[in-house]
């Protein structure tokens, strides 16, 4: 069998050329977390079941038990027990959903279905697959996302006009009605709807199963022909370490070059892999496009902002300074400045994040947090912040890294303590309104003022804005050059005074040329 790294296919599923393209198939295993027993669970109480029937003997163990059901000949074979015993205890379809009901009912998700379901409602994995009975997937997924849910055949045929929307499939039916595949018989036969409907998932992009046994023949045929018949981007089999593969997987991973067998520790390890994943490359994402934004205009000449950017980043060149801080009054431009300087210099370094405390008060914890997200670490001791600080400053020590701390107005003690520990080689550019009460604090501390724009800078601004409004455009053109001169002097270099008085003159009706 081949066999894959499972980080390998996680960052498959992760990569965001591939989202929607993998579809999941979900089998009893992926419940187990949440309380509910696996097939071999269920199928250890219904032999216990029947050998009370025929037994006063309430103390038996399990031995025991095995052993007269094989003496009685009523188990032919490991992988059709839990068929037969069911069928043996409850022969109804009604009976048997009767007798599963307990089993199913009042659990709640995992953490690991929560996991799974960001990543749904991210439309990272829009098609879902289980052979389970529960509702723990509606319960999580569907919280977070519109979730379509098809538990039989016929339904299979009305999903055509939700072809974007997350689809979960119900291959074996819900326990809430009696359409249930339990036995042999009932399992035989796949709808041929949902057959081609997984068919598809995997003609058209990749397939991952875990948490599944791979006993069910008609489940395992249909995997198998769609292997066959090719899968694009892989079929990947995730076993639980220390498990046995059943026949028909291994069948399965030799029927096709596309098929891939991996081993992870249980579906909760891997569900919470792909979150952090998928929020890490999204984090990343996000880092990259605040740095290049363009969107919104930003002037630097070179007597001017310009000049400011060359000191901030002759300051974090410096050795003796671990912490640079960009001072100044609100909406002087800070983060846009600080994002320059970010840009321009963010070759030197290994790796850099981007940390905002706006609208927060940021602690030191939500610095260990986004640097685990953005950067190449891994936080060994998650339930213990002093241990996951020192790994992150032993991190920081080894590998060159620029943090850019922005909006640290309202911060906690904790974050200041973290700066003034930052070892070199690696570098922290923080933007506040005001750094009297961490400067005494962070003795390697460097402190550069904005002090605002000049003022062709801000008639630079200006140009820029009336560009991108129709009506101030109209306006600033109605008025006398003298009055835009006057814009410029009340807005003193500071771009957040101007904004406001640009808001009044493009709401207002009386700032045209005097007659």
């Amino acid at each position: 069998m081949r066999q894959i790294d499972v980080r390998v296919v996680v960052d498959l599923i992760a990569a965001p050329e591939h989202a929607g393209q993998f579809a999941l198939f979900m089998g009893a295993g992926c419940s187990a977390g949440a309380g509910i027993p696996t097939a071999d669970g269920i199928t250890r109480e219904a032999k216990y079941r029947l050998y009370r029937m025929h037994h006063r003997d309430d103390a038996a163990s399990y031995d025991q038990v095995e052993l007269w059901l094989s003496e009685e000949g009523l188990v032919q074979s490991p992988d059709t027990a839990y068929s037969d015993i069911l069928e043996l205890i409850r022969p109804t379809p009604r009976l048997r959903r009767t007798f599963l009901e307990p089993f199913f009912v009042n659990q709640k998700p995992s953490p690991a279905h929560w996991a799974l379901a960001k990543v749904v409602e991210a439309r990272v994995i829009k098609d879902l697959y289980t052979a389970n009975f529960d509702t723990l997937i509606e319960q999580s997924a569907g919280q977070l996302t519109t979730l379509r849910v098809v538990s039989y055949d016929e339904q299979v045929a009305g999903t055509g006009d939700f072809e974007s929307q997350p689809t979960l499939y119900k291959l074996h039916g819900d326990y809430l009605f009696d359409r249930l595949a339990n036995t042999q018989g009932e399992l035989r036969h796949l709808g041929a709807s949902q057959a081609a409907k997984l068919q598809r998932a995997c003609a058209q992009g990749g397939l991952v199963v875990v948490g599944y046994s791979g006993r069910d023949h008609s489940i395992m045929e249909v995997l198998t022909a769609a292997a066959r018949a090719g899968v694009p981007l892989g079929l990947y089999w995730l076993a639980r370490r220390g498990d046995p593969v059943a026949s028909m997987v291994q069948d399965l991973m030799e029927s096709s070059t596309s098929c891939h067998i991996a081993y992870i520790e249980g579906f909760d390890d891997f569900a919470a892999a792909l979150n952090n994943a998928i929020t890490r490359t999204r984090s990343t994402i996000r880092v990259e496009r605040a740095l290049t934004d363009n969107r919104e205009p930003f002037v630097a000449h070179k007597d001017g902002v310009q000049t400011l950017i060359e000191k901030l980043s002759s300051a974090l060149a410096a050795p003796q300074s671990s912490v640079v801080c960009l001072s100044g009054l609100p909406g002087v431009g800070k983060t846009a400045t600080a994002r320059r300087v970010v840009a321009q210099i963010v070759a030197r370094y290994t790796g850099h994040a981007l940390i905002s405390g706006k609208d927060r008060v940021l602690t030191v914890s939500d610095i260990v947090d986004e640097c685990h997200l953005q950067l190449p670490i891994r936080n060994p001791n998650p339930d213990s912040m002093d241990r996951s600080i020192e790994h992150l400053l032993s991190h920081l020590e080894t590998v060159p890294t620029l943090l850019l701390l922005d909006n640290l107005d309202g911060v906690h003690s904790s974050v200041i303590d973290f700066l003034a520990d930052l070892p070199p080689p690696s570098r922290a550019l923080v933007t506040m309104r005001d750094a009297r009460d961490v400067r005494y604090r962070i003795p390697h501390l460097w402190e550069i003022e904005h002090t605002g724009l000049t003022r062709d800078e801000m008639a630079e601004l200006l140009s820029l804005w009336v560009q991108r409004s129709p009506v101030l455009g109209r306006k600033i053109g109605n008025a006398r050059p003298e009055d835009v001169e006057r814009l410029l002097v009340a807005s003193n270099g500071w771009p957040e005074a101007m904004v406001m008085l640009l808001d009044a003159i493009e709401h207002s009706s009386t700032y045209r040329r005097n007659r």
